[in-house]
């Protein structure tokens, strides 16, 4: 019991330590590439491949308005640059991708289903 406390203690800690990052950085609001781009002393190319690849999980790290516009979740990209890229990953599935489906000659799908 006394080492779920002391997990506790450390979770409250962690938040605790990104409020404060949070609110010491209020002045400086993750609106814009760029912001972000500053705030993570990387380039906006590099937000730009962050958003294209995968790294920025959407409705995570940022989310889109009505228009398209990339909104920036603040607490998130504070997260990102605290635990790094690769804690981001673990266990969250990085990008939802469209799924095409192939068209393959008949022979070979009835191959397919015979070993399916």
């Amino acid at each position: 019991m006394l080492d779920n406390i002391g997990e506790q203690l450390f979770l409250i800690n962690q938040k605790l330590d990104d409020i404060s990052k949070l609110l010491r950085d209020s002045n400086n609001v993750l609106k814009t590439k760029k912001q972000v781009a500053t705030y993570l002393s990387v380039s906006t190319r590099t937000i730009s491949n962050y958003l294209h690849n995968g790294t920025f999980i959407k409705d995570y790290h940022f989310s889109r308005d009505d228009r398209g516009k990339i909104i920036f979740i603040t607490d998130a990209i504070i997260s990102f640059k605290t635990n790094g890229v690769k804690k981001m990953k673990k266990g969250v599935q990085v990008r939802n991708r469209d799924v095409k489906t192939k068209t393959f000659h008949p022979s070979v799908e009835a191959i397919t289903r015979g070993v399916l």
